[in-house]
């Protein structure tokens, strides 16, 4: 969903077993490439949500020492992920070159 004003964007997630949980939609960079204060932008669109995240992992029982560790470890593995799944698919994508040139 494309939003040309670039304001923020409202979404539902639904889970099994849970009520629903709204998610805001960051507003998007104001330019599609690095630009000064990139990073900046990011937390501005980002804060609204992550204080709410927090809020509620705090209601739910979870220190701020617990949230903090387990996001650092979420964002990390995140990452992992990503590098992996890049590597599989330039490994995957040689593998077919390479069966197409056998052929």
């Amino acid at each position: 969903m494309k939003d040309d004003s670039q304001g923020d964007l409202s979404a539902i997630y639904r889970h099994p077993g849970m009520s629903h949980i709204a998610l805001m939609v960051a507003k998007p960079p104001k330019r599609p490439n690095t630009y000064p204060d990139r990073h900046i932008d990011c937390q501005e669109a980002l804060e609204i949500e992550l204080q709410g995240f927090i809020e509620r992992a705090q209601r739910a029982g979870w220190s701020l020492d617990d949230i903090e560790r387990a996001t650092r470890t979420l964002l990390w593995a995140q990452r992992r992920a990503l590098e992996e799944t890049a590597k599989l698919e330039a490994d995957l994508a040689i593998m077919r070159a390479m069966a197409r040139a056998a052929r």
